[in-house]
């Protein structure tokens, strides 16, 4: 070790040679250098979003040129703007390579909640005669990518009789019935 230090002191030593591993620092002295670790425990905790729980996706939205795109965006802005704040460029209609619209459109609302709203409000809203929205959750997507392409019916539970229909009325502790009190009433 003290061959090393002194052939880098002297210059003669080729840097490319050094395993850091070997080289040992003074206990206590960090030499003005701010390690990782240390770094991370001064970072605040940032708080990050999971998945896209505000952002909702529209269907079944006129199909318009560029021409009537700007027309199509203020009247959406209006019709979602009621149910909370849109991010900026929170309203995303693509469009095919022609410049017309495919027909659906994403809305990213600044929260869950505004989103659920909306959700909640446009679904088979009447925009006009032939345009009525279909609207989901953006996360509900992988639901339904999940979903089988062909239909398998449920297995069918064979039919048990039972000796009295009304059995469960019979308990003599009652086990199944209720009764409902409010106050004094019941």
């Amino acid at each position: 070790m003290a061959e090393t230090v002194h052939m880098a002191v002297s210059g003669e030593h080729n840097l490319r040679s050094i395993k850091l591993e070997d080289v040992v620092l003074p206990e206590g002295d960090d030499m003005g250098i701010v390690s990782e670790d240390d770094e991370l425990e001064d970072e605040e905790d940032l708080s990050t979003e999971t998945g896209f729980g505000n952002t909702i996706v529209v269907d079944n939205l006129p199909q318009v040129g560029a021409d009537k795109c700007e027309k199509l965006v203020a009247v959406l802005k209006k019709i979602f703007a009621q149910f909370g704040e849109i991010r900026e460029g929170g309203l995303c209609l693509p469009a095919d390579e022609n410049g017309k619209t495919k027909g659906y459109a994403f809305v990213e609302y600044l929260d869950a909640e505004m989103a659920a709203a909306a959700l909640k409000t446009t679904q088979n809203y009447k925009l006009d005669k032939s345009h009525i929205f279909q609207v989901n959750m953006f996360d509900d997507f992988e639901k339904f990518e999940k979903t089988p392409v062909e239909y398998v019916s449920p297995e069918v539970k064979e039919y048990q009789p039972r000796e009295h229909l009304q059995s469960w009325m019979m308990d003599d502790r009652g086990r199944d019935q209720y009764a409902i009190r409010y106050g004094d009433e019941t």
